[in-house]
């Protein structure tokens, strides 16, 4: 999911080696955990892209959490079904919701009052949900996983695979013969014309956050934050290194004195320098030049999902009614 990868990246929230290169697939159509994907470095733009870069109309209507949660089980149900054909079981996995974040990332506090309730929170956690076929799998002789993998990926030498090139650089691909690509391509009309579209938009937050952390302003507004946060005592050159100091609590829900008093020293350095207003603002410019590069992706998605809700309402009733 988006929770987990944005996570990963503030792990890293000082100055990257290199450009971030980071294969958002998730919450919707492909699942992060099962997807199968082929990253390689510096392809060219598609046709289709660089027509994104012209295109202005946009498509107004908004799903809804009820929206994202019919497509997905939706999807899940197909997927089943498919995999029943090959002679695997699959339990559907356990739909979390779109999650809502900050510019970059939960880690970033600036509220006293809410660090002085919550620490630093429950940020830094495993994902609720988890792949509930992983046992079945795990107990699966080698040449059974592999003809799993196959079957749900579509992944082996031979079959056909779809590739695009995202907007951090380089290339994600994914099998077309399988029964993640079936189901997608059920719900949503053509796998192939949803694969491109749900993979760019997927990639457009992690690709601001790499213009982000780029950029001269926000190492400006992060080396004062060190500064500050130093000057309290406290040797974190980063939100997100401060966050993980504190991720396992001997006692979940239990906020320790300690926690509390570098969560606000946190906040207070946060106001103090700027760096969530400097990064919200930062995050704003780069995600609208993204999507307005990107538009013909941004409106073929929604558009896609707006077309598979009749369909998703169908696939369910014909499951109940099985």
């Amino acid at each position: 999911m988006l929770s987990a990868l944005l996570a990963i990246l503030g792990g890293a929230w000082g100055k990257p080696k290199g450009r971030i290169i980071v294969a958002i697939v998730g919450a919707l159509g492909v699942s992060v955990a099962s997807l199968a994907a082929i990253i390689s470095p510096k392809s060219p733009a598609t046709p289709r892209q660089m027509a994104a870069a012209r295109t202005t109309s946009i498509v107004p209507h908004q799903l809804t959490q009820t929206d994202y949660r019919l497509l997905y089980r939706a999807e899940q149900i197909l997927t089943a079904s498919c995999m029943r054909r090959h002679g695997f079981r699959y339990l559907p996995i356990p739909f979390s919701g779109q999650a809502q974040h900050g510019p970059l990332s939960s880690y970033f506090i600036s509220s006293v009052t809410w660090a002085r309730r919550n620490g630093f929170g429950e940020q830094v956690r495993a994902e609720t949900n988890a792949d509930p076929n992983s046992t079945f799998i795990s107990h699966l002789s080698p040449g059974r996983q592999n003809a799993y993998g196959v079957a749900m990926y579509g992944l082996a030498l031979g079959l056909p695979t779809v590739q695009i090139a995202i907007p951090q650089g380089g290339v994600v691909g994914h099998g077309a013969d399988g029964c993640q690509a079936e189901a997608a391509g059920k719900l949503y009309g053509n796998f192939r014309e949803w694969f491109d579209a749900y993979t760019i938009v997927g990639n457009l937050k992690p690709a601001s956050v790499g213009e982000v952390i780029n950029s001269p302003q926000y190492e400006e507004a992060l080396k004062r934050w060190a500064q500050c946060i130093r000057a309290k005592g406290y040797a974190w050159s980063s939100p997100a290194g401060a966050a993980v100091a504190f991720q396992r609590r001997s006692t979940p829900g239990h906020l320790s004195p300690a926690e509390i008093r570098a969560a606000v020293a946190a906040a207070r350095c946060d106001s103090g320098t700027g760096l969530t207003a400097t990064t919200s603002r930062l995050a704003a410019s780069y995600a609208s030049s993204l999507r307005k590069h990107y538009q013909l992706e941004v409106n073929a998605y929604r558009r896609l999902q707006l077309e598979a809700i009749p369909v998703a309402h169908s696939v369910i009733l014909s499951d109940r009614n099985d």
